[in-house]
C-alpha cells in the first residue's frame, strides 16, 4: 500500500504564478521589443522563407493569447515559448542585424 500514482495526463513541472505577475513579465519583456518586431506572428508575405527556416513560430501576441486561455498549466511551458520566440529571433536573423541584437 504505497502513494498512489499520479492520474492527471497533463504536463508535471513548476506550478504557473498568479496570471497577473506572467502578464507583467511578458509587457516588460514585450517592452524591450521597441520596434515592434515579435508583436505579432511573422506576416508570410513580409518574409516569405520565414516559415521555411523557422519550425515552431512564436510571438507576444501568441504567447499573451496563450496566457489568458489558460494554454498554460506550469510555468515551463510559459518559459519555452519565450525562449522559442528568442531562439527563432537569433536563428532567423544575422547577429549584425538590429532584429538579433534586440532579443
Amino acid at each position: 500500500a504505497g502513494a498512489a500514482a499520479s492520474s492527471g495526463g497533463g504536463p508535471t513541472g513548476t506550478p504557473l504564478p498568479d496570471k497577473k505577475l506572467l502578464l507583467f513579465i511578458l509587457d516588460r519583456l514585450q517592452k524591450k521589443d521597441t520596434y515592434g518586431v515579435y508583436s505579432d506572428p511573422v506576416d508570410p508575405e513580409e518574409l516569405p522563407d520565414y516559415h521555411e527556416l523557422i519550425e515552431h513560430p512564436m510571438d507576444f501576441s501568441t504567447i499573451r493569447e496563450k496566457l489568458l486561455s489558460d494554454k498554460y498549466t506550469i510555468l515551463e511551458q510559459f518559459e519555452n515559448d519565450v525562449f522559442l520566440l528568442t531562439s527563432n529571433a537569433m536563428s532567423y536573423n544575422s547577429e549584425d542585424t538590429v532584429y538579433y541584437r534586440q532579443v
